[in-house]
């Protein structure tokens, strides 16, 4: 995951990252390398393939709550909770399915947004 000048994103959306999520991609992939080299770039990779499928069609994902949105993973066993905005999607959290039970509630309260270029090979922008 690359820090600095963000480029643009697919399909003119921009993404943004609250920290507890950038947290998230960093402690799971870190987790999935740690246990087979090359696991934490697939994650990665993953993640990336679903930010793409948030940005191309950002209201397809099943509705949480007021306005929040999750989409699961195909190969790992997690969740993007997302909220779409009129010029923006905002990451909320890259959540496990069973580690954290009710974190979904915490994360649309954190809205502290970081400036990150790329997840895998989605660039998000801030």
């Amino acid at each position: 995951m690359g820090r600095g000048s963000p480029p643009a994103t697919a399909a003119g959306v921009r993404v943004v990252f609250v920290s507890n999520a950038i947290r998230d991609v960093e402690a799971a992939c870190a987790w999935y390398e740690a246990g087979a080299r090359g696991l934490g770039a697939r994650f990665e990779a993953e993640l990336s393939g679903c930010l793409e499928r948030i940005c191309e069609f950002p209201r397809a994902a099943l509705g949480r709550g007021l306005r929040t949105r999750r989409i699961p993973m195909t190969r790992f066993p997690y969740v993007i909770l997302y909220l779409v905005e009129p010029d923006r999607i905002v990451v909320l959290g890259v959540i496990h399915l069973s580690r954290h039970p009710g974190i979904e509630a915490d994360r649309v309260q954190d809205r502290a947004v970081v400036s990150i270029d790329r997840i895998g090979g989605v660039p998000v922008v801030v």
